[in-house]
């Protein structure tokens, strides 16, 4: 399905323009189907650091949320054994993405079109999944805000 910054088109669309060696920024992308998008007043490159692959919008609601946190639990009564980390991480929201021209970029909106588009749990699985067995991420460099 395709919609405003939802569907396959607009990952697509950006493939191209950053292969052209353009910054883009895709908006509208994320919550409950309502259309739309983002309309800008200025620039919106001014507001934006520039210096990774990918910038985008973290769905966390506190400065440990939004970015991610290691979380460790511990049972003494299992000895050594008894201790655990996982990451916890926020919805990466394709509501406002800004993307480099770089091939990481690129890899990544092919994917996310391969996929069936900018869902926010797709976006996620793909920025901050792991590689494993015969899946491959990307590599993008993400500043999450």
């Amino acid at each position: 399905a395709d919609g405003a910054g939802g569907g396959v088109t607009a990952p697509l669309a950006a493939a191209a323009l950053l292969r052209a060696g353009m910054r883009v920024v895709l908006s509208g992308g994320g919550g409950g189907g309502g259309g739309g998008g983002v309309w800008f007043g200025a620039d919106p490159f001014g507001g934006l650091y520039g210096d990774v692959d990918v910038e985008v919008l973290s769905e966390g609601w506190d400065e440990v949320t939004a970015g991610g946190h290691i979380h460790g639990t511990g049972d003494e009564a299992m000895g050594w054994s008894g201790y655990s980390e996982t990451l916890r991480i926020s919805y990466a929201s394709p509501a406002l993405l800004s993307l480099q021209p770089s091939r990481q970029a690129v890899a990544l909106v092919e994917r996310l079109a391969a996929g069936g588009g900018l869902g926010a749990a797709s976006l996620t699985e793909q920025l901050f999944g792991p590689s494993h067995d015969w899946v491959l991420r990307g590599g993008v460099q993400v500043r999450a805000t």
